[in-house]
């Protein structure tokens, strides 16, 4: 069940993000195509990730599988020689660029929306001229740098282990927070109790909420440590900030 509960939250780790789409929606064409990026995304995705596993579990002995730090590249060098090791390093080269280049995108969108919001101060709610948040931009890309910098591990595996679950934690406490608020919105409505339980909506958020809450209990001690101090810094500034829209309105 530990081994299951461990390859579970990295597996996570791998959807995170699924709701990306959401993020430039004011910028899309309207839900359709939120609806399309999210849903044929995640499958194309699921569908990209289980291949390449299978083919890798049925190419390398599960013993050298899991403490391989470039299993890809070596399962290339297993067919092409060191040619197609050195093939498969640049395509992840090129994959891990560009899944940079979108993180660093999205978590600016996050940080100017949030700023736009009301909950995050006014300073990253400025745009340049190329309507872009070059502040948000800048401040996300630097606290990234500083995590990654401040939680380096002695090998790559290790310390991409660290950094999903890490990753994974904290979207997953988001998740939780989401569905709590979901079945909130739900007992607002009309209907007896049961109808409301009854409902598509609230079965959903409940078996999302059982799975974040498994998923987090799951973590080691020191994910959860470091998760709760990112959060803990966070925190005052959120409260600081009601604070001041609440004077600004009295």
């Amino acid at each position: 069940f530990s081994a299951l509960s461990n390859a579970a939250a990295l597996t996570f780790w791998a959807f995170v993000g699924l709701e990306a789409a959401t993020v430039p929606a004011e910028n899309t064409l309207g839900p359709k195509d939120v609806f399309r990026a999210t849903i044929w995304g995640t499958l194309i995705s699921s569908l990209i990730y289980i291949a390449s596993t299978i083919v890798l579990m049925g190419m390398i002995p599960i013993s050298e599988l899991q403490v391989s730090q470039f299993p890809f590249a070596q399962a290339g060098s297993m067919i092409f020689g060191q040619f197609g090791a050195a093939m498969i390093a640049i395509f992840a080269c090129v994959s891990g660029v560009g899944a940079m280049n979108v993180c660093i995108l999205l978590q600016g969108q996050i940080i100017f929306a949030a700023a736009r919001d009301g909950v995050f101060p006014k300073f990253f709610a400025k745009l340049s001229k190329k309507d872009v948040p070059v502040r948000a931009q800048l401040v996300s890309s630097l606290v990234g740098t500083v995590l990654l910098t401040v939680t380096m591990q002695p090998s790559l595996l290790k310390q991409f282990n660290f950094v999903a679950l890490l990753s994974a934690l904290l979207s997953l406490i988001v998740y939780l927070v989401s569905m709590f608020a979901e079945m909130k919105f739900i007992m607002r409505g009309k209907g007896t109790i049961m109808q409301m339980l009854a409902r598509p909506m609230t079965i959903v958020a409940l078996l999302a909420a059982l799975y974040a809450i498994w998923m987090i209990a799951s973590m080691e001690a020191i994910t959860i440590k470091v998760a709760f101090i990112l959060i803990a810094c966070c925190v005052p500034l959120y409260f600081l900030l009601g604070i001041r829209r609440k004077f600004k309105s009295s």
